[in-house]
């Protein structure tokens, strides 16, 4: 059974992408920009996922391409909650935010975590200031409501989905922090909770480009 759920947990996030990335394309012209900026991250998530699968395969280290995906994603995802956000303040701090990050991460990778194990800080960053991001845009979406259904506007799905992915996250690494690198087994478990926490962000995005009609 714990074969089975590994076997799962290795493909569920790979293939969750390339079908979250059929339904973008489906409503491609029905897309507007901060769905498109999603859409361009999950065909890099899917890029990346099959990257290191290919180098863990022939037991090389993939950990510099994690790195650089991380560095990527926060660019991503600042770009797309600068878009939500219309004020000039907030798109301020949404830089400053992402300069933190983007410094938390190169420290993380020079000096602490380096390439021998997964960059638990600047994820840890990463997910709380996410997860603080969405629950804002959260805040500013229930002020001035965009629709008397909820359930039809795509953000609501797409800022959900990163609400409960980053959420996941952030426990999950502070469990990282905690655990013997050599500790391969349970850093395992952990890496498989990811991958259904990433399973279910693909969903979320699979709900808000079927709800992005004209």
């Amino acid at each position: 059974m714990n074969t089975c759920f590994e076997f799962a947990a290795n493909y569920i996030g790979p293939i969750s992408s390339a079908v979250a990335i059929g339904f973008f394309l489906f409503r491609r012209k029905t897309l507007d920009l901060p769905a498109k900026v999603l859409f361009c991250l999950t065909i890099l998530s899917f890029l990346t996922d099959c990257i290191t699968s290919v180098l863990a395969g022939y037991k090389m280290n993939n950990l510099m391409v994690m790195h650089v995906y991380t560095v990527l994603e926060l660019f991503f995802y600042c770009l797309f909650y600068s878009l939500l956000f219309k004020s000039i303040s907030s798109k301020y701090y949404l830089l400053v935010l992402s300069l933190v990050l983007l410094s938390a991460e190169l420290v993380d990778v020079f000096y602490i975590s380096k390439l021998s194990r997964i960059n638990s800080i600047a994820s840890y960053c990463e997910a709380l200031a996410f997860m603080v991001v969405s629950l804002l845009f959260f805040y500013s979406m229930i002020k001035n409501l965009p629709q008397k259904n909820i359930l039809n506007y795509p953000l609501f799905w797409f800022n959900s989905g990163i609400l409960i992915y980053f959420s996941g996250n952030l426990f999950l690494y502070l469990f990282i922090s905690f655990v013997n690198p050599q500790d391969s087994r349970f850093l395992g478990d952990l890496w498989n909770i990811n991958s259904f926490l990433y399973f279910s962000y693909n969903l979320f995005l699979i709900a808000g480009a079927w709800k992005s009609r004209k």
